[in-house]
């Protein structure tokens, strides 16, 4: 995973690194690793 300065994002780029953001927090914090991302 190469790491991307975010001005360079777009706004959807941005939207999706925060869901995986917030995904690997929840999954950090419950323990549950197969919690589902979010579908499109």
């Amino acid at each position: 995973m190469t790491t991307t300065p975010l001005q360079t994002l777009t706004l959807d780029e941005k939207l999706q690194v925060s869901l995986k953001i917030r995904h690997d927090l929840i999954c950090t914090i419950t323990g549950r690793w197969n919690y589902p991302l979010v579908q499109e």
